[in-house]
């Protein structure tokens, strides 16, 4: 998987009305061109479509091949990847005009029969900003020739090019070197911006027959992480609308509870859930005469791109599919490496990557800190306010919050120092694929979001281990991801 090295900043201007479909519709109209949210947005499978079509016209063929990748003659199944990447070019003016066509029988040269359709274009002199990626394998003379092509020739995209729609302008800037950000050996939080929709596929989902629809999940696993951003371990990074020194902004604890049917009335239960647990009482879901109902995470918007296969050598569509993808506004995860990291300012990562998927730009990152003196506190924390709900005597408990699928057959394994008390867990089914056998298999695994209260049988070396295991992770295939958790700060919740 090569590395983004240059990117170029551009704006592309129409020339004519455009239709460019793929992403979102106008419910107005029955064509309509794509739209990101409020945005109106040309997509980037789209664009480098453009890019073939120019290159096909001014380059040679092998620079063809570099630039939008291709598949080997000797080995079909094998497909290079492409060198140029463009991100969604999006436009905040959400002004479409809503014209009336009519479907032409080419064979007779007259209208069809219920062939009176309406088409939403964008207004000719709309402007659209975005970056055009330039990954290894490019030489600096190749990049350049790019961008002259891009920028002295006008283009098409879209539908209904040859009744003069879809004429484009590009204004590409000097390319510019990717930044890489180095930081201390170290444990972070890392938050990534996704500048397109990104696809996780699923596991064992593969089959024979044709499918339509090609679905996503909406985390990237850790050994993808561990691959682009070369760390010697990352977490699953899940997608998240906030930037938040609390866990919450990487997983939704089981014990948040809601007031049903009201906004933003967040409860934390944890005390009063270990409290009846404590003195082997029921717990019910009730409180002032309303109804709690657990609380939910972070609401991710799927995104759906449709896409085409065309038959260049008889100029018709050979088969069409939907891509599911997500595009919230943050992922987050961790990262672990005992050396200097190098993040760069940008990455590709996930499937359909030469179509332009996965394309993301590093945000921001929190230390998390690694001294004793700090677990030490968090764990002196919770027991004083756990003392004010129970009589825990001389007994010290440490409390653990899982945040990535953890695989593990009991809880009594997954340390030796401290022993599980209470539980409050979900179990979830975790596929996962064995290069080795060549088979995806299904395992049992504790889901993220998962709380386990913990006593203390061993307080000279509970913190040691304690620290080891965030650095390893717990359980089973911690490689790709599995087994992460936290030590809960109690002060978060005030």
């Amino acid at each position: 998987m090569s590395r983004i090295i240059k990117y170029a900043r551009a704006t592309i201007k129409t020339a004519g009305p455009v239709i460019v479909g793929g992403r979102g519709f106008h419910r107005l109209a029955d064509i309509s061109t794509s739209f990101d949210g409020e945005r109106l947005v040309i997509t980037m499978s789209a664009l480098k479509g453009v890019l073939k079509d120019a290159l096909n016209f001014y380059a040679t063929e092998d620079l063809v091949k570099k630039a939008t990748g291709s598949v080997p003659d000797d080995e079909p199944q094998v497909f290079e990847e492409s060198k140029v990447l463009f991100q969604d070019f999006s436009c905040d003016i959400y002004e479409l005009d809503i014209r009336t066509r009519i479907k032409v029988e080419r064979m007779t040269r007259t209208a069809e029969s219920g062939g009176l359709f309406t088409a939403a274009t964008i207004p000719i002199g709309t402007t659209f900003e975005g970056n055009i990626f330039f990954k290894e394998g490019l030489s600096d003379d190749e990049i350049t020739k790019i961008i002259e092509i891009l920028n002295n020739h006008k283009h098409k995209i879209g539908a209904s090019k040859t009744a003069g729609f879809g004429s484009i302008e590009f204004r590409v800037d000097e390319p510019e070197e990717v930044e890489v950000r180095r930081l201390p050996p170290g444990f972070y939080k890392v938050y990534f911006k996704p500048l397109t929709p990104f696809v996780s596929t699923k596991y064992g989902n593969q089959t024979l027959e044709k499918r339509y629809l090609l679905e996503s999940q909406p985390q990237i696993s850790g050994d993808a992480m561990k691959s682009v951003l070369n760390v010697e371990r990352a977490t699953f990074f899940y997608p998240t609308d906030i930037k938040s020194s609390d866990i919450e902004s990487l997983v939704n604890p089981k014990y948040y509870y809601s007031y049903k049917y009201e906004e933003n009335s967040k409860e934390n239960l944890l005390f009063d859930l270990l409290k009846a647990r404590f003195n082997k009482q029921a717990f019910l879901l009730e409180k002032s005469g309303k109804r709690l109902e657990r609380a939910k995470g972070t609401k991710v918007k799927r995104v759906y791109n449709f896409h085409i296969k065309r038959n260049f050598m008889v100029n018709t569509v050979e088969t069409f599919w939907v891509q599911q993808a997500y595009k919230p506004e943050y992922i987050v995860g961790y990262v672990y490496s005992s050396s200097e990291l190098e993040i760069p300012e940008f990455i590709s990562i996930g499937g359909a990557r030469g179509k332009g998927y996965g394309l993301m730009k590093f945000d921001s990152k929190e230390e998390i800190a690694d001294e004793p003196e700090v677990i030490e506190n968090y764990i002196e924390k919770f027991n004083r306010k756990l003392s004010k709900y129970v009589d825990i005597g001389d007994e010290k408990y440490v409390p653990l919050l899982i945040l990535t699928p953890t695989i593990v057959k009991n809880t009594d394994e997954l340390f030796k120092t401290i022993k599980p008390v209470f539980e409050f867990c979900d179990i979830q089914n975790f596929r996962y694929y064995n290069q080795q056998t060549s088979k995806t298999h299904i395992v049992k695994a504790i889901s993220p979001g998962s709380f386990i209260l913990f006593k203390i049988i061993d307080s000279e070396n509970c913190i040691s281990e304690i620290l080891e295991k965030r650095k390893t992770g717990l359980g089973e295939l911690t490689e790709k991801g599995c087994g992460a958790f936290e030590i809960i700060e109690t002060n978060k919740w005030g």
